[in-house]
């Protein structure tokens, strides 16, 4: 765990944190994994939702209602 400043009041909170527990700046705009924690993940396009019911059908639907794609385990939710 490392610390880090809070952009909207410079107190010090855990890079963990998702908001200032000071002042309530939400520090990830992005939520975080639930499969393993991780922020670093990225929206899935709505091109890409479409393209997946195109091309697999019913067997895509889980994609369909996916917002986003964890970049580090892979899981969609």
């Amino acid at each position: 765990m490392a610390l880090i400043k809070c952009p909207e009041c410079g107190n010090e909170v855990s890079d963990t944190a998702q908001s200032c527990p000071k002042c309530g700046y939400a520090l990830h705009k992005t939520p975080a994994c639930p499969k393993c924690g991780s922020y670093n993940v990225q929206p899935i396009s709505n091109a890409s939702k479409v393209a997946g019911v195109v091309a697999f059908g019913i067997f895509s639907a889980h994609n369909v209602v996916s917002h986003y794609k964890c970049k580090d385990c892979g899981h969609k939710f």
